[in-house]
């Protein structure tokens, strides 16, 4: 049986008890909502204050997506968080039933609205992105390359586990101002975290809006999301 760590305030989120591996995810995408526990042989995360805004809400979320073993765990029965831990491949995390009603969805297109733009550039700005994360340019294992561009597409290739290059495609939609990201990971399982990078971009940048994203199964059936998980 799962138990929460003694320390967890209570509310939805928590941190399983013997769990955690100080990997400093919570420290890094919500340390206003975490604190670390100095034990004798380790240390040990919990939650000091539950989410109280859409914001933490999407912190909290990424400290789940980001940590590198399932110890951050979702006790509330929200369907709209369950629905997005389950269709990023979460659903694990899940406590309520309810993540029973969900499936797993590898969302590989997003389309958004962005006046004044060529695949170019828009490859261009996020690569700029990419190279603004904090850290970013100091990891060995992260490389990007950028591919020619046209007026009909351009490509970058993105990758954090050599040899291993997760391919983007930046496009043209049905209108001039509509343009399409398709994503083309390399390892299946890497997609989602491809996505959340991708959402990163275009979430910072100004000028895009209208983001719609989608499975190859939610296209056929005309479905879209205004996230990627």
């Amino acid at each position: 049986m799962i138990k929460r760590y003694p320390k967890n305030v209570p509310g939805d989120f928590y941190v399983e008890d013997g769990c955690c591996m100080s990997c400093g995810v919570p420290e890094s995408e919500a340390g206003d909502m975490f604190e670390w526990d100095e034990l004798e042989t380790y240390v040990h995360c919990y939650v000091r204050r539950q989410p109280e805004t859409p914001s933490d809400t999407e912190k909290m979320l990424n400290v789940v997506w980001n940590a590198e073993v399932e110890c951050i765990r979702y006790a509330g029965s929200d369907p709209e968080i369950i629905r997005r831990l389950v269709q990023s491949g979460e659903g694990s995390v899940c406590d309520d039933n309810l993540r029973h009603q969900y499936r797993a969805e590898a969302r590989d297109e997003v389309l958004f609205v962005r006046d004044n733009a060529t695949p170019g550039t828009l490859a261009a700005e996020f690569h700029a992105y990419l190279f603004g994360i904090p850290g970013f340019d100091e990891r060995p294992r992260y490389a990007v390359r950028m591919g020619a561009a046209s007026e009909r597409e351009a490509i970058i290739r993105l990758s954090w586990f050599a040899p291993h290059f997760h391919r983007l495609r930046f496009r043209r939609g049905s209108t001039e101002s509509e343009w399409r990201v398709q994503i083309e990971p390399e390892i299946k399982e890497a997609g989602r975290a491809v996505c959340r990078i991708l959402q990163g971009w275009l979430d910072s940048n100004a000028n895009i809006r209208d983001q719609r994203w989608s499975s190859r199964a939610e296209r056929m059936a005309g479905i879209a999301q205004p996230f990627a998980y």
